[in-house]
Formats: structure tokens, C-alpha cells, sequence
């Protein structure tokens, strides 16, 4: 019975955490990438006015270093002519030229993939109907930054959960164990003689009702032999006293 209950316990804990944790690390997943996403077309937008105001080359550099991406060499202003800013900008940090067009005739953001990541295309709306482009480079582990941190700490959760959740199994299961084999032994115990022995109910409803039956049983059984008791000595004693008719 304790294996049954501690094996029971394990399996309805395991899929009660399972149907949680599952659900959550997908969402925990999908909320790193959007965080990172929206990091990196929150510096893009950052660079429109500066394009708006001007095009020059060494501000738009001072521009690009003073963000984030800029600063950790991922951002990259695609001008109308072609050129980019800075132009030492790391080849594979950036998509090729068919999605920049793309992105610059669509006029609204999107994400491509890249060697290593993804690449956000912001188009800027600048003077005579032209259009640059700033592309912010977001490699995979800015994607997964955190979620493994997250995942471990759920799976720990999880399984101190499972584990928690066996002990009380386990220690219910003991419990009734103990009070099984005590009435076990006390009606044992009272069939070899012993009619004086009682149990103290104890452990789940059922067995205190077994144990107070038993007891009831007991003090009933008691009564019967002590009435068979004086029966028989009245009766011995009758057996010896000569009766008055006889006399």
C-alpha cells in the first residue's frame, strides 16, 4: 500500500508539473525573443530623427556608437546611395541587399535571418521620396539570453514539487501502515488469548472506525464469556446442591 500511494503520488504530481512547466518554458522562450526584438527596433527608431536632421556620415557614425548595438558593432545605416554606415561593420552581421531593398520598398520593420541570428530592418523615410535603411544585427544568444537560467530554475521547482508531494505520499502511507499492522497484531493478540488488549485508533477515518469496532468487538466478546462464566458456575453449583424433592 505505501509503494501504491508514493507511485501514485509520483505519477499525478509528474503530469500535473509537466502540463505547466511545458507551457511555461515555450512562453518563457517566446518572451526572450520578443524582448530582444523589441530591443533592437527600439535603437533602430532611435536613429530616425538623427537621419532626418542629417545625412552626414561622421554623425550618423557618432549616432550608431552612441547605442547599444551600435557600440557592440551590430547596427548598420543603409544610405539611398548604397554606401554604409559605419563601414566597418562586420559582413555577416548583415542581410543581403535583396531584403534591404525589400524592406526599404515595404516601409514598415521586419526581421530576417542571417548567419547567426536575425537582422532587423527598420526603413527610414528621408527627403525626394528616398529611403535608408538601419539594420540592427540580434544573434541567437541575445535570443536565448536568460531561458536556459529560466528553464533550470522551473525544472528545480518542479521536481523539489514531485519530491515533496512523494514524501507526504510516503509518510501517509506509513502512517496507515502502522496503524494497519497495530490493529493487525491486537486482533492477533486477542484471538491467542490476550482479551484484556485494546487499540488506540489512529491514522485515516476508516481505520479509527476499524480500531473503535474492534474495541467494541472486543469488550463485547469479554461480556459474553463472563456471562458464560456464571452460567456455568450456576449451573456446576446447582448440579452439586441436592434439590428438596430429592432430600
Amino acid at each position: 500500500m505505501r509503494r501504491t500511494l508514493v507511485l501514485v503520488s509520483l505519477a499525478v504530481t509528474s503530469m500535473v508539473a509537466l502540463a505547466f512547466l511545458i507551457p511555461l518554458a515555450l512562453t518563457v522562450r517566446e518572451i526572450a525573443r520578443d524582448r530582444a526584438l523589441t530591443t533592437a527596433e527600439r535603437q533602430a527608431s532611435a536613429l530616425g530623427p538623427v537621419l532626418v536632421v542629417t545625412q552626414d556620415p561622421a554623425s550618423l557614425d557618432r549616432a550608431v556608437a552612441s547605442t547599444q548595438a551600435g557600440a557592440a558593432g551590430r547596427m548598420t545605416v543603409h544610405m539611398p546611395d548604397g554606401d554604409r554606415v559605419p563601414r566597418t561593420a562586420r559582413p555577416d552581421s548583415r542581410a543581403d541587399r535583396g531584403r534591404i531593398a525589400e524592406a526599404g520598398r515595404r516601409g514598415r520593420s521586419h526581421t530576417a535571418r542571417v548567419s547567426g541570428g536575425y537582422a532587423l530592418l527598420q526603413p527610414v523615410a528621408l527627403d525626394a521620396g528616398r529611403t535608408a535603411v538601419v539594420e540592427v544585427y540580434v544573434p541567437d544568444a541575445d535570443l536565448s539570453r536568460g531561458v536556459w537560467k529560466a528553464w533550470l530554475v522551473m525544472t528545480a521547482v518542479a521536481a523539489a514539487l514531485v519530491a515533496g508531494s512523494v514524501a507526504v505520499a510516503d509518510r501517509l502511507g506509513a502512517r496507515m501502515i502502522r496503524s494497519t499492522r497495530r490493529l493487525a497484531e491486537a486482533a492477533g493478540a486477542f484471538g491467542d488469548g490476550q482479551l484484556n488488549l485494546r487499540v488506540e485508533p489512529d491514522g485515516p477515518p476508516e481505520l479509527v472506525e476499524a480500531g473503535l469496532a474492534f474495541n467494541a468487538m472486543a469488550d463485547h466478546v469479554v461480556q459474553l464469556l463472563a456471562a458464560e462464566r456464571e452460567m456455568a458456575a450456576d449451573l456446576s453449583h446447582r448440579l452439586r446442591t441436592p434439590s428438596p424433592r430429592s432430600a
